[in-house]
């Protein structure tokens, strides 16, 4: 991705109070398929946190506001 496809697939979101980016990006599998990935990244207490979904694109888009809700459901102890 270029830094400005980047900047359009991305944005910031907060889980559990903590800031991080939500991202969403689809593409092709190694057998030509669409695939879909949708995930969050964040910091907190000196740790990454990487939390995804993925696979067939359509699937993925389709679920993007139960894993947002999924997301919002966490909790994170620094």
């Amino acid at each position: 991705l270029t830094d400005a496809e980047l900047g359009a697939q991305t944005q910031p979101l907060t889980v559990a109070g903590v800031a991080g980016t939500y991202l969403e990006c689809t593409g092709t599998n190694a057998q030509g398929a669409p695939e879909g990935l949708a995930g969050w990244i964040g910091l907190s207490g000196g740790r990454s946190w990487f939390v995804k979904i993925r696979g067939n694109a359509d699937l993925v888009g389709r679920q993007r506001d139960t894993f947002k809700t999924f997301l919002q459901s966490l909790k994170i102890d620094s």
